[in-house]
Parts: structure tokens; sequence; C-alpha cells
């Protein structure tokens, strides 16, 4: 069972050497059929290994999946169609980032294909993931900005624009209760 601690809007969540051996397996597992499948890279790290930032989408999926308590497979194949997994018939999309203050990030509005989304970052500890906030599509939309983030220009909001991760609970909960 994950560890999960308050953040500034969401939580901490500890993984286990199990859960972490997991996401490596799944992250490299990933990188290598998409690449063999001819899918093009959507990184937007450059500085980093294509492996790591897959290790590290692994790693925020299962810590959401674990804040929320859904069943969640690693082992999923093929390409995903912008949900990563549904909270009831909520489609989620789950970003990641290596920067703790980083901005939830699309390189085009037209790919924020799912519901909501929720952003993770990495922590000091590589076991480690913090969970922090979440945006509805339409919300999204609304107030992304225009940003260069480096090696391209996207569409990014800051984590202070971002909404508790509670919200999405109470709704999600509210939705599978009443069907």
């Amino acid at each position: 069972m994950a560890d999960a601690g308050k953040g500034k809007l969401g939580m901490k969540v500890t993984l286990t050497k199990a859960q972490l051996s997991q996401c490596t397996q799944a992250g490299n597992l990933r990188n290598q059929l998409a690449r063999l499948s001819g899918i093009k890279n959507q990184k937007i790290d450059k500085d980093r290994p294509e492996t790591d930032i897959d290790v590290l989408g692994a790693k925020a999926e299962l810590a959401v999946s674990l804040v929320f308590g859904v069943d969640f497979s690693l082992n999923a194949m093929g390409i995903d169609d912008g949900c990563d997994f549904f909270l009831h018939d909520i489609g989620v999309d789950v970003k990641s980032t290596f920067y703790k203050t980083g901005r939830m990030l699309f390189r085009s509005k037209d790919t924020f294909k799912a519901d909501v989304c929720i952003l993770a970052t990495a922590t000091d500890r590589p076991n480690q993931v913090e969970v922090v906030g979440w945006l509805s599509r339409k919300e999204f939309m609304q107030i992304a900005q225009m940003s260069d983030v480096g090696q391209y220009s996207g569409w990014a909001v800051d984590q202070d624009k971002l909404r508790p991760l509670g919200e999405l609970w109470h709704i999600y909960k509210q939705r599978e209760l009443s069907g």
C-alpha cells in the first residue's frame, strides 16, 4: 500500500520496492513498444533519456490510481487514446514532470482528449511522487497560456491554478454512487 502524505494541493505517494520495479519495467517496455511501432516521442524534456520520462510517467499513473483507489494495470498494451484510466466515467490523463514547480503542459490543446488531467511531480526520493492537482478539459482550455518551454511552445497551466484533488474525489464518488 502506498503511503500518502499531504502536499500543497495534493498528496505525496510513496511506492513500494515492488511497485517501483513494476514502474521501471513498464516504462522501459512502453518506450520500446512505442519506438518499434514508429510512434514519435512527444517528450518535452529533451535533456533526459526517453526511458526516464516513460518510467516517471508510469510512476505518476500508478500514484494517481493509488490516491483514488482504482484498479490500474501498468502492463496495458498499446497506445492509449488520451485517457490513462477512468474514475467511474471520468477519463483521466496523467501528466508528469521532474520539476517540483512544473506546470501542466500540452503541446497543443487538441492533445487534451480526456475529461480531466491530473499533474504529478517527481520528488527528491526516487520512490515518491507528488500528485499535485487537476483541471477539467474545459477549464484548461479557458486558462492555459501559450508558453515557451525551451525546445518548443506549448499550452501550460501553473500549479497554483490547479484544483485540489479532494474536489475530483468528491465528483468521482458522487458519480460512482449514483450510477
